[in-house]
């Protein structure tokens, strides 16, 4: 899966994927509750419809002290406690998402769709 960055209906719970480069990873429908996923580069990630129970992306990352996941598609997918603490969301798309249980601090929401 970190070689073709294809991975679409996997099972990643509980995966270590500490600052893996993901950065246009087709993980749609894709389980990953309780992965961590800790300085990881999902910028442009296609994560729709994939499962995100309790995960928690926080580790400062790069310059910008942000971890990088911008330009994500969260349509109908963030809505299990999934904390995101310093992260990139420029651009993510927020549009018919649930946002109960998800918590956002600290992060870049500049031009996010909601």
């Amino acid at each position: 899966m970190l070689t073709t960055k294809k991975c679409p209906k996997c099972d990643l719970g509980g995966a270590d994927l500490k600052n893996a480069d993901l950065a246009g990873a087709d993980l749609r429908e894709a389980e990953l509750t309780d992965a961590k996923l800790d300085g990881a580069n999902l910028q442009g990630a296609d994560l729709r419809q994939a499962e995100m129970r309790w995960i928690v992306i926080s580790e400062d990352h790069g310059e910008s002290g942000f971890s990088e996941i911008g330009d994500i598609d969260f349509s109908c997918n963030a809505d299990y406690k999934v904390s995101l603490e310093k992260v990139n969301l420029q651009s993510a798309n927020f549009s018919d998402t649930n946002l109960s249980g998800l918590f956002i601090s600290d992060s870049n929401l500049r031009a996010a769709v909601f």
